[in-house]
Formats: structure tokens, C-alpha cells, sequence
């Protein structure tokens, strides 16, 4: 029931179960006793003291069931305000907030002014909402159609036009060019996907962003051999921040859920086609993709009047490859130059291949692909229609034969073909280097500007290791040989520097003091010795001990004290080791010499 239909009994009847606070805020005082033909929202939901109604863009709205024949009462809660403390309100006034403020309903507030059907202050349709006879002019539902096309609301589209949102829905929709947009409702009847483990199938999917189970706000249309394949990319793209479509990564990052759907399942050569039909039905504004191939039917006018300007002088015939190349060409594509025209101010551009294949062929399919891998040319024989796969595989193609020139003329210059192919970091460039096997093709051209070595290199090197590595075993084994002569030298000439002893056997002087590190002279081990006593007494003094003693005298004194013999000889090398004496003194003497004038030339 309406709000003006209201009378005293059922005012009486709102009194003793709801009440107005200070706030204007309608509070429920009493619950139902019984449940009407309708169920008692009051009695079901609401409790004693609680507020009631549900906040809108509009104000507060009320629910009231009346008990009997009087029905469900769904008004404004500034109405029940007004009613409660005025009486029933007149059929052609309604009730305002005079501040502007829709959520303030306290008494104070409010007051009475005509009804005007509900419309917009300022709105250009006068007349009764249900009879409209004024419509919009063609520029203005051009304009609502455009906005509509690019996602805007009819409450937008109402704000901007200064229409009611009515009014706008009812001229729109009844013009052709109009599209409903994609919602909730035309997926129930599909097949859904559980997004952690998708089917296999070929067919046209629809991926849709809700932020809730209910609430689908935007739609992503696509064909694929492999949904499993395909859908599993989309949702690991997005995951990874690095989805091509940024207002499908947008919509993600926002926190909205993914729900993956099969709107029809179709054979490969079925793909493209099915794809423009079903996102041909739907208005653009819904859906995410980013771009759509025109249909025949929209785009004929436009070919019809294009159709003389494809002249034979506008393109030149190549004799090897029969190719029909187009004498001007867009640089940055490689196709011909797209030919502009314009009927009733709407502009469209076509490209020669396309308008030729029109032309000769009769028909105009989603997409085109070159046989002859010529981009300029337009010959209807060299071309032909085909799906997004094989458009594909061509561009890849195309771009490796690109790549590999580029490479080339570059000499594998990774920064130059990173800032050529306009990527974000190397690694593209390494890995389609890899993936084109241009490494093993061009190896010279690689090993030369790469910071790595060629297998030839690596081979010098590591010859070059191993024989590090066994003249350095060599080196260890001579020391090992060497290292009692070298401590024998040592302990015998107490004045040989560790540099001599170097010089002597040919070694490091560091080796020498890795072997001699602790090692005491003969004079030293002899004299710290706590037997040298006796030894002095069995020489009756040290000068016959150390200038004049015989070697029968020592090799007696050896016989008495056997446990030094090895410092007894050490310290007489010149009686017991006469040959190895004579050699290192007369080295020793050289090298002493040699010293001296090194010194003396400087």
C-alpha cells in the first residue's frame, strides 16, 4: 500500500507499535501478538528498542506488515515521522527535509511540498513519467548510448543529461544500437569452473570479478582450445601482478574474487566467431576486454564507401612473390596505411588488406592472416582467415625472424635489444636467445661479447690449472724430499738466513720458514742441554771442545754420551760432513758476495 492511503486506524495501530525519539529515529515499541496473511516483519526481526528501517541512498526506508487485509506498508521513515505527528498525509504533497540532509528525519526538519512524481529538481521531462512524449534528441541519446557503451550507470547518465533515470532507460533501450550490459543472471544456466582444478574443454569462458557470491560487477570474455591451460594463466597472472589487461589486474588487486564459467563449448576452426557473436550481444561497458573485432554487418556502409578507393595504383605488384604491397605503410606495424572514412561524423579506419579481402572475397572475418608472412601486401590469395592461435604462431614467427636480425645487427648487444624491444629487464632478451638456439648457431659472435668463456678458453684455463696444480704437487713433493736437509742447515750454520737456505735449494723463502719454524741451531739444543757439563769435563775445557778437538776425541765424546751424538755432529759439520760443509760454505760465501755488489751497483 501507498503512503497517501493510510488512514487513522492504521495510524492508531503504528502508535502502539512503534515510536519517534529525539533523533527521529523509529524506534519498535511493542511486537505482534499474531502473524498476518503476510508474516509480521515486526514480530520475526525487529526487537524492543531497536531502530527500525534500512539506510538508502534515498533516506531511511520502513517496513510495516498490517495485521489483516491492509497489507505490507513500504515508505520513507520521514513519512511515518510526519504521519505520527500530523495525521495522514494529502495524495498530491509529499514529505522533504528542509535542510537537504535525507537522513535527518526529526520533525523539526521536515515539511510538505507538491508532489512531482518523483523526478529530479531540474529535470527537462515534464510530463507524466508513464506517458513521455518529449523523448531525446538524437545527439543526446548518441551521447547516452556512448556513455553506456563505456561503463557508466544510468544514475551517471542521469546526473550528466539532466533526465530522469526513467526516462533515460526507456528511450536507450529502445533503440537498436542498444546492448544489455552482461550481469549475474545470464550465467546461471552455464557450466561453472572450480578454479583449483578446471576442466580441459575448447569452447568460449567467461571469468567474472565479484566482490561477494552475488554480486558480479565485471566480465572477461575469451576463446581457447585449452580453458584449463588458458584460465589457469589469467588467474597466475594476476597473481603475480603482471596481467597484460590493467583493469582486469585493477579489479583483482582490489580484493575482488575470481569465478571462471564455460558460456559455450565450440571446436577450434568455431572459436573466433563464436567469441565476436557472444561479445557482440553485450553492451562494451561490461565487460573488461580491452578490444573486439568489428562485425561485417556493423562495418559494411563504411566498406561500401571505402570500396573506390582501392585502385590499382595504389599498390605495387612484386613479380617473384605475386605479393600486392601497399605503396604507403604504417611504420610501426608494417601494414599498409589504414584508410580513413567518415559517414554522418562517425569515423572508422580499415586497413588495404582487409578492405581488399572485403572487396574480392565478399566477406570481412574477425581476423586475417598473412600466407606470404608479408605484412604490406593485399592480395585476397595470399590471404586467409583463421583463429587467434594461428595469428599467434605467426606473430611469433615473425618476431623471431626480428629478433634474430636484431641480434645480428646488434652483436648480441643485450642492453640495445632490451631498449629495442622497449622490455623491462634483460631476461627477455637471454631467454628468447636461448629459446632461437642463437648461442649455438652464431658461437663466435656470442663467446665474443659475452662476459663468459668459450669452451676453448675454459679448456686453456683449466690446462692451465692442472699444471698449476702439478707442478705445486711437484713443489710439495721436493720439500717433502728436502725438509731434514733443510732443517740439518738450520741447525749446522746458526748464521744462514732463511733466504739463503731459499737461494741454496731453489724453494720459497716462505717454505723455508714453514720448515724451520721452532727449530733451534746446534750450538743452542747443545748448550741448553744439562749433560754439556760432563761433555766440557771430558774435554777438560771448552776451547779444546769447540777449536781444537780431533775427530777421534769427538767420536769418543759421541760413544760416551750416545744421546748427542746428532748435536755433537751438527756442531762440528766441517769434521763429520765435510763434502756437504764445503758445498754450502763456498754457496754461502757467493751468495754473500753477490749481495755485496748488488748493493755496490745501486
Amino acid at each position: 500500500m501507498h503512503i497517501t492511503e493510510i488512514n487513522s486506524e492504521q495510524i492508531e495501530e503504528l502508535k502502539k507499535h512503534v515510536e519517534i525519539n529525539e533523533q527521529g529515529h523509529i524506534i519498535t515499541k511493542k511486537l505482534h501478538d499474531k502473524k498476518g496473511p503476510y508474516g509480521s516483519s515486526v514480530g520475526a526481526k525487529a526487537k524492543v528498542g531497536s531502530r527500525r528501517g534500512s539506510k538508502t541512498k534515498y533516506g531511511q526506508i520502513f517496513t510495516y506488515n498490517f495485521l489483516g487485509e491492509f497489507g505490507k506498508l513500504v515508505c520513507k521513515a520521514r513519512d511515518i515521522v510526519w504521519i505520527l505527528a500530523n495525521g495522514p498525509i494529502d495524495a498530491n504533497m509529499t514529505v522533504y527535509p528542509i535542510d537537504g540532509d535525507v537522513f535527518n528525519d526529526r520533525i523539526e526538519n521536515l515539511a510538505l511540498k507538491k508532489r512531482n512524481n518523483g523526478r529530479r529538481p531540474g529535470s527537462k521531462d515534464v510530463n507524466k513519467r508513464t506517458t513521455n512524449r518529449l523523448g531525446l534528441t538524437k545527439k543526446e541519446l548518441a551521447t547516452a548510448l556512448r556513455m553506456k557503451k563505456s561503463g557508466a550507470t544510468w544514475r551517471e547518465i542521469s546526473e550528466t543529461m539532466g533526465y530522469s533515470v526513467d526516462c533515460i532507460k526507456n528511450w536507450v533501450k529502445k533503440d537498436e544500437k542498444y546492448k544489455p550490459a552482461l550481469n549475474w543472471s545470464h550465467l546461471t544456466n552455464t557450466k561453472e569452473y572450480d578454479t583449483e582444478n578446471i576442466e580441459d574443454e575448447s569452447g568460449i569462458y567467461c571469468i567474472a570479478m565479484c566482490a561477494n557470491r552475488t554480486g558480479c560487477s565485471k566480465f572477461y570474455i575469451g576463446s581457447t582450445i585449452s580453458t584449463k591451460t588458458r584460465i589457469e594463466q589469467h588467474i597466475r597472472e594476476l597473481k603475480t601482478n603482471c596481467h597484460y589487461n590493467s583493469d582486469f589486474q585493477e579489479l583483482y588487486n582490489s580484493g575482488m574474487k575470481i569465478r571462471a564459467f564455460l558460456l559455450e563449448a565450440c571446436s577450434e576452426s568455431e572459436l573466433l566467431e563464436t567469441e565476436e557473436r557472444i561479445r557482440g550481444q553485450y553492451c562494451e561497458g561490461s565487460l573488461i576486454n580491452k578490444n573486439r573485432a568489428v562485425l561485417l554487418d556493423e562495418i559494411r556502409p563504411w566498406l561500401e564507401k571505402a570500396r573506390h578507393r582501392f585502385t590499382k595504383n595504389k599498390y605495387t605488384i612484386d613479380k617473384e612473390t605475386d605479393c600486392w604491397e601497399w605503396n604507403v605503410l604504417d611504420a610501426s606495424k608494417g601494414y599498409g596505411n589504414q584508410i580513413g572514412v567518415s559517414i554522418k561524423l562517425v569515423q572508422k579506419s580499415i586497413l588495404p588488406h582487409r578492405l581488399s579481402y572485403y572487396i574480392h572475397k565478399g566477406e570481412y572475418p574477425p581476423l586475417l592472416r598473412h600466407k606470404c608472412d608479408n605484412k604490406s601486401c593485399v592480395n585476397p590469395d595470399h590471404l586467409e582467415s583463421g583463429s587467434h592461435r594461428q595469428n599467434g604462431l605467426d606473430r611469433s614467427r615473425d618476431f623471431r625472424k626480428d629478433f634474430e636480425y636484431w641480434w645480428l645487427e646488434y652483436s648480441r648487444d643485450i642492453k640495445k635489444l632490451t631498449e629495442h624491444f622497449c622490455w623491462n629487464s634483460t631476461g627477455a632478451a637471454l631467454k628468447w636467445e636461448r629459446e632461437l638456439g642463437l648461442r649455438e648457431k652464431y658461437p663466435e659472435i656470442y663467446w665474443e661479447n659475452s662476459k663468459y668463456m668459450s669452451p676453448e678458453e675454459k679448456q686453456k684455463q683449466f690446462a692451465k690449472k692442472r699444471a698449476k696444480r702439478e707442478k705445486e704437487r711437484l713443489r710439495q713433493r721436493r720439500l717433502k724430499t728436502i725438509k731434514n736437509e733443510i732443517i740439518n742447515i738450520k741447525k749446522r750454520y746458526s748464521g744462514a738466513s732463511q733466504e739463503v737456505i731459499a737461494a741454496y735449494f731453489k724453494i720459497k723463502k716462505s717454505d723455508v720458514a714453514k720448515i724451520t719454524k721452532g727449530v733451534t741451531s746446534s750450538f743452542e739444543d747443545l748448550w741448553n742441554r744439562k749433560e754439556m757439563v760432563d761433555v766440557l769435563e771430558y774435554f777438560n775445557s771448552i776451547d779444546a771442545f769447540i777449536r781444537s778437538a780431533s775427530k777421534a776425541q769427538l767420536e769418543g765424546a759421541i760413544n760416551r754420551f750416545p744421546h748427542l751424538e746428532k748435536q755433537i755432529k751438527n756442531y762440528v759439520p766441517d769434521v763429520f760432513y765435510r763434502r756437504d760443509h764445503e758445498q754450502f760454505t763456498t754457496f754461502f760465501s757467493e751468495f754473500i758476495e753477490n749481495k755485496k755488489k748488488q748493493k755496490a751497483s745501486i
